[in-house]
């Protein structure tokens, strides 16, 4: 249950990711914010289901979810800390290499 509502959500972010880039970080917000809504919504349909007869049913039920989403999170942030992607965008084309205006290079005798 958990693992899917993560999923689905990590898919639906990185397809708009993809396709509007900018957008982005509202999706992430607002997909999270449907995430959570989501699983509240699950865990009330479960207790009114009377699938789980005890406390301690309920207990390990949200042991589980919390277990299963520090999971999710420890995955996605090792996925992408490791992920090999440029964050800078390369020069384009030959790269000037005067110094800007107003700037001195230390080779010049700038005091740096």
């Amino acid at each position: 249950m958990v693992v899917g509502v993560l999923a689905f959500g990590a898919f639906f972010v990185d397809l708009v990711a993809r396709v509007a880039p900018a957008a982005s970080l509202l999706v992430a917000l607002v997909t999270y914010t449907f995430q959570v809504a989501l699983m509240a919504l699950l865990f009330v349909a479960v207790r009114r289901a009377d699938v789980l007869e005890s406390d301690v049913e309920r207990g390990w039920l949200g042991a589980g979810v919390i277990a299963g989403a520090l999971v999710w999170s420890a995955v996605q942030l090792r996925a992408s800390t490791t992920a090999r992607l440029p964050v800078f965008d390369g020069p384009a084309g030959a790269a000037s290499e005067t110094p800007r205006e107003g700037l001195v290079d230390r080779a010049e005798g700038g005091a740096g």
